[in-house]
């Protein structure tokens, strides 16, 4: 009895991390716009996500006897010293800007920090993991189409009232997000647990909120995916595949007629900068630029405009490393080449080794949506994105374990 009711707490606790990543996040992006304060959502999210590395270490030292989780000493104190490092990173992350600024060490240190945070947040979600075990696919379906549902109504909002801004956030992290959710909706593998309580309502609305982003890279992302790797016949596949890719030229005009694509050429435009640096300085093809130094990049004069939406300091000063939004370009211009290149390979590995369409879908979506977003740099995104491949290429055993117990 005390096993059975362990068990369910541990499950109900595993639901913390989705929830903050699917729901909080965007909710929290949403109040913080009609406030007229959504240029603080980096700090205030990464707050939230403060606290809950806290509560998650708090639950952990409070767990005795039966409670506890049947592993070894060795990994209970692994979770937890994961967890303070977390927590402690993220405190420098936050407050290193402040009154622990003008330290030497931390003036040092903090850009170094900012470059690692995919891994401070994947450390993150390897606690969550060892103290609350993995997520069930079940859930991130559920959690998935509640998103969605709330992206459409957004969707309406926007062009009803003619509003080139969403009140939940950028449309291609939200598309991050929602392909997080249509992974765990795909067919499972031949062995793995199929019992999920993920109606189909929950599905339709994952794939209503992807159309309904009209994120490029993620309609692109979730047209390919849902064509080869989705449920029912692929004449039944086909129509939703068709219609993102008409959805993608469909944004894009409605881009121009509300004025809003000049972020996007932005983008564009760093992208193409970016490639220049590196031909222009081939020995940062393997090294990287300095962290702590602006890049040699100054936007045209027609797109001083849009500066501010990527920076928060003068064009004339250049571009830090950690300004730029694209998480490939990032890592790129910070590490070099070898970085992404050994996480491409990485991901390849764990798809011939454990193959499935979950993991191959994350693996997509990992490279699609790393072109336009910040991907493992932003708290909700990485978090769902390190738990999402953990359940994909977990054992089984360790898969079905950590499933909704049976009746």
């Amino acid at each position: 009895m005390v096993h059975s009711a362990s068990h369910n707490s541990r499950q109900s606790c595993a639901v913390i991390a989705p929830a903050l990543g699917f729901l909080a996040g965007p909710l929290l992006y949403a109040a913080l716009f009609m406030a007229g304060q959504a240029a603080q959502y980096a700090g205030v999210g990464l707050r939230l996500w403060l606290a809950f590395c806290g509560v998650a270490v708090v639950m952990l030292l409070l767990e005795t006897g039966d409670a506890r989780p049947r592993t070894t000493g060795r990994t209970i104190f692994g979770g937890i010293g994961a967890a303070l490092f977390c927590g402690a990173v993220a405190l420098l992350l936050l407050h290193g800007r402040g009154a622990l600024a003008a330290h030497p060490a931390v003036v040092r240190a903090l850009p170094l920090l900012t470059e690692i945070s995919p891994l401070i947040f994947g450390l993150l979600a390897l606690a969550c993991a060892w103290t609350w075990g993995l997520p069930h696919r079940d859930t991130l379906q559920r959690l998935g189409g509640w998103l969605g549902l709330l992206v459409v109504c957004d969707t309406l909002r926007m062009l009803a009232f003619s509003q080139p801004q969403r009140l939940l956030g950028d449309h291609d992290t939200l598309a991050t997000l929602l392909l997080i959710a249509m992974s765990a909706s795909l067919r499972p593998r031949r062995n793995d647990d199929t019992d999920q309580k993920a109606t189909r309502w929950h599905r339709f609305w994952i794939l209503a909120g992807l159309a309904a982003t009209l994120s490029r890279t993620g309609l692109i992302t979730a047209a390919w995916t849902h064509l080869f790797f989705g449920r029912g016949s692929a004449w039944k596949r086909l129509p939703y595949s068709l219609l993102c890719l008409a959805l993608c030229l469909g944004g894009f005009l409605l881009q121009v007629g509300m004025g809003s694509a000049n972020a996007q050429y932005l983008e564009y435009w760093l992208w193409f900068e970016g490639a220049q640096l590196l031909l222009t300085h081939p020995q940062s093809l393997y090294t990287g630029f300095p962290l702590s130094a602006p890049l040699a990049i100054v936007p045209p004069l027609g797109l001083m405009g849009v500066w501010q939406s990527i920076a928060d300091t003068s064009p004339l000063q250049g571009l830090m490393v950690a300004q730029l939004h694209p998480f490939w370009l990032r890592v790129t211009m910070g590490w070099g080449m070898l970085f992404p290149c050994g996480m491409t390979l990485g991901l390849a590995g764990l798809l011939l080794f454990r193959p499935s369409r979950m993991g191959a879908t994350l693996a997509a979506v990992i490279i699609a949506q790393g072109i336009s977003t910040n991907l493992f740099f932003s708290p909700g995104p990485a978090v769902l994105l390190w738990l999402a491949l953990f359940t994909a290429f977990a054992p089984q055993a360790t898969a079905t374990q950590n499933g909704p117990p049976r009746a």
